[in-house]
């Protein structure tokens, strides 16, 4: 009788503890990226050995204790997190943040892999929220130009004019669509290859991926290379308002406000701002007021949606290009020779509207599919010297890929196929300029609607040969179409006459653009990886309208390909980071840049070109102690070497140019440049950082007879940033650019002619005959301060 007593005491209580114990599902993913991290470790708080891991998708299931209070979540080269375990909630959407200190560790969306920095098959550098605190999120060149072989440019503070990836991009106009820009899946290149990246604001971003070299095998259009941004996002469980300012030297301030809300249902995050600076030179205010809405929705265990909303103004006035004689004189005047630019009010007024949305379908355990849609649309008003430019652009874009994640042949293999499809109209009007108003002159020099096209059928398939050894293979087919009608072609003989169209149109030949890679793991800590990948770049709307209102249909895509071997790794358990690369790429019909008079712009195919250069980061861990004073001292560099010359080009005989140029390197282009850079982090709050950078001299013609000088720029950053009680957080910063007051020319004018010896309709000599205006100075030593202060609405 006791025995049987005994038994059944000893089955309730195993009954009890089986109905005491509770089921956990739950999904662990990249804040930035939204990228699953495999392979996460979730472990209980009070039993450290009781877990599990995320498996091939970033789901994961724990049974617990009913007992248990909190979970902790954990991924290597990510910040480990506690969420406590709520009696109400089974299932948990987690987001875990990059420490941005183990770079090599950090999931990368870069051709769409979703692997390892570590693991991929070719060169991607990293712009991460380290990089953006640095310094005063003005514009992207402070951000992204430690990256080796990335070089954003800019004539002005608000607005960067253009990015180039191993040279590409440099020569062209600052739109040119040889860097394709995606933000949060959201295509930003427009259908004929043109960029409009100067919508969003420096402010709202989290995360920069740049994939270097040819990406046409998955991206299309996209020779020099491709950006992967996405905005900020809210920490796991956030809940908070920030509002910041700034205020710098030159006139410049900067306000705004920051909402960030984020739970197991979505992740919110809205940004409203304004800046304005008076700028460094004379006739050189800008202004910019943005508007962001970033939201993800969690819609189901296999459903999430992203919605993007962005506006934003752009205002600026335009000093003009000085002579480097001006230059000695006064580097702050603006151009008033041979056409006044303060007189003719020359600048841009545009304004920008973006809507996106992309849906992630998790069909099954092995399959997902990624939809995205979007509408942009902008509007400019551009005075120039010569004329006023009005242009209205509207863009829509589709794009969708469906990714399998299983086995073939017994290989761990990822396949990617998809489509994308873009549709610009873009309508272009040249009126006279007659003091910054548009007026009708003698005749119209252009009053056109262009209509591009552009698809893209691209697959890629990763197959893991062996535990060490990735394969990847792509190709994409792309066709692209152009066509121009010019109202007005009738109107210079007759401008009383009425408006007749003329079609302009072109088909350009379907270009196929293979790709393949291999990533070879030498340990666990190091791996080589090489490629062969072809690219090509279509003429953008902005390459075949000419600054004098003329067109040049006959412009032919860039093609090319690309040969790159690199090595990447740490070593000195993990303190020292390296990621080293080497390339050449053969470039066929270049477009370059001429400019026949001040403030006129064409461009030309300069035959066949090639790019040679080595890309080197390092970075060394001094401390990386939580519990020390001192908690982080990180040093790092980066150098980048360039060879770019011509080939086989003759100038173009419409200019009466005949000059070979063959050996000669090519204009724009930077042989050198060293980036280097300090961060400390202290327990108390207190930060600091400084970087150097060195920017070579660089030939700004063909024939390489004028040069814009080398550079040095020092910025340095303090700050104090700290959590007040349980629900405030202060950062308090001040800074300094160009420490030595350097004089220089980060986005000088390309091929420049000299200026004639009489003003445009004889008022008289020209003062600067013969001088060729190229410098468009940048700021000297300048000072800013700034405040951040969130409320944390749940502490």
């Amino acid at each position: 009788m006791m025995k049987n007593i005994l038994i059944i005491i000893i089955l309730f209580f195993n009954i009890s503890s089986v109905l005491a114990q509770r089921i956990i599902n739950g999904k662990i993913h990249d804040a930035q990226t939204n990228e699953a991290l495999v392979g996460a470790t979730i472990t209980i708080l009070e039993s450290p050995t009781e877990g599990t891991i995320a498996d091939q998708s970033g789901r994961f299931t724990l049974t617990t204790a009913d007992g248990a209070t909190a979970m902790i979540i954990s991924f290597v080269g990510y910040e480990t997190i506690t969420i406590p375990l709520l009696e109400s909630q089974t299932n948990y959407e987690i987001q875990l943040r990059p420490t941005n200190l183990q770079l090599n560790e950090v999931i990368v969306t870069g051709y769409d892999s979703k692997r390892k920095l570590l693991e991929t098959t070719g060169s991607i550098g990293l712009v991460t929220e380290r990089d953006i605190e640095r310094n005063n999120a003005t514009n992207l060149s402070q951000m992204m130009n430690h990256i080796p072989g990335v070089q954003v440019r800019s004539s002005l503070s608000l607005r960067s004019s253009s990015i180039s990836v191993r040279g590409m991009g440099s020569r062209g106009p600052g739109a040119s669509g040889r860097v394709k820009i995606y933000l949060n899946d959201i295509a930003l290149t427009y259908a004929d290859g043109a960029n409009a990246f100067e919508d969003i604001d420096a402010q709202t971003i989290g995360k920069i991926e740049v994939i270097k070299g040819p990406a046409s095998s998955i991206y299309g259009a996209s020779i020099g290379g491709v950006m992967n941004i996405t905005t900020q996002k809210a920490k796991y469980n956030e809940k908070s308002i920030e509002t910041f300012g700034m205020v710098q030297s030159f006139g410049t301030w900067r306000a705004g406000v920051n909402l960030k809300i984020s739970n197991n249902k979505a992740n919110i995050f809205a940004s409203y701002g304004d800046q304005a600076t008076e700028g460094y030179r004379q006739f050189n205010y800008e202004q910019r007021k943005w508007m962001t809405f970033f939201g993800q929705f969690y819609l189901s265990k296999k459903i999430s949606t992203t919605v993007f909303v962005n506006r934003n103004r752009y205002l600026s006035q335009a000093p003009g290009a000085l002579s480097p004689e001006q230059v000695a004189v006064d580097p702050r005047q603006y151009q008033a020779f041979p056409i006044d630019s303060k007189f003719q009010n020359t600048g841009r007024n545009i304004l920008f509207t973006r809507i996106g949305i992309s849906n992630e379908w998790e069909i099954s355990d092995k399959w997902t599919n990624i939809t995205t849609l979007s509408l942009a649309t902008s509007d400019l008003d551009h005075p120039i010297p010569t004329a006023y430019i009005y242009n209205w652009i509207q863009n829509q874009n589709a794009r969708t890929r469906f990714i399998y994640s299983g086995s073939v042949l017994g290989m761990k293999t990822r396949i990617t196929f998809g489509a994308e499809y873009n549709w610009m109209n873009n309508r272009l009007n040249f009126f006279g300029n007659n003091a910054g108003i548009p007026v009708t002159p003698q005749f119209f020099a252009a009053d056109r609607v262009a209509v591009a096209s552009n698809t893209v059928l691209f697959t890629q398939a990763e197959f893991n040969v062996t535990p060490s050894t990735l394969v990847s293979v792509g190709a994409s087919a792309n066709f692209y179409t152009y066509e121009s009608t010019n109202f007005l072609a009738a109107r210079p003989l007759s401008p009383t006459a009425p408006a007749q169209r003329f079609k302009t149109s072109r088909t350009f030949d379907p270009y196929f653009a293979p790709r393949i890679g291999i990533n070879q793991r030498l340990n666990a800590k190091m791996a080589a990886h090489a490629s062969i990948s072809y690219g090509f770049t279509p003429p953008s709307t902005g390459d075949i309208n000419n600054g004098d209102g003329t067109e040049n249909p006959n412009l032919n895509p860039e093609t090319g390909v690309n040969y790159e071997v690199g090595l990447r790794g740490s070593l000195l358990n993990d303190r020292l980071t390296f990621d080293l690369a080497a390339y050449q790429m053969n470039l066929g019909n270049e477009i370059i840049t001429q400019t026949p008079q001040l403030g006129v712009s064409v461009r030309v195919n300069a035959g066949s070109t090639t790019y040679r250069g080595i890309d080197a980061y390092l970075s060394y861990l001094v401390l990386n102690n939580p519990s020390n004073f001192v908690k982080l001292l990180r040093v790092y560099a980066s150098y980048t070497y360039l060879d770019s010359k011509f080939v086989n080009f003759v100038e173009n005989p419409a200019f009466n140019v005949f000059n070979s140029f063959g050996g000669r390197n090519l204009p724009g282009n930077v042989p050198n440049r060293l980036f280097s850079g300090l961060e400390v982090d202290t327990r108390v709050g207190l930060y600091a950082y400084a970087t150097a950078e060195y920017v070579d001299f660089a030939p700004i013609n063909n024939a390489n007879t004028l040069v814009n000088s080398s550079y040095t720029l020092l910025n340095t950053k303090i700050g104090w940033k700290r959590t007040l009680g349980k629900q405030f957080v202060l950062n308090a910063y001040a800074g300094m650019d160009n420490a030595l007051d350097m004089l220089f020319s980060e986005s000088p004018v390309l091929n420049p002619a000299a200026q004639a010896a009489l003003l445009p309709g004889g008022a008289g000599p020209n003062p600067i005959a013969g001088q060729f205006p190229y410098l468009n100075p940048n700021w000297g030593r300048n000072f800013y301060g700034g405040l951040s202060f969130k409320i944390l609405l749940n502490p």
